[in-house]
């Protein structure tokens, strides 16, 4: 179950940091 949990924070950590990463790239570009 440890792995599992780790695994799972591990993307979420991944996709928070690709979605601001997109945010600050293009703040008002595609909007």
């Amino acid at each position: 179950m440890s792995q599992l949990k780790q695994i799972a924070v591990f993307h979420l950590s991944c996709i928070s940091r690709n979605l601001l990463k997109n945010i600050r790239l293009t703040p008002t570009q595609k909007y």
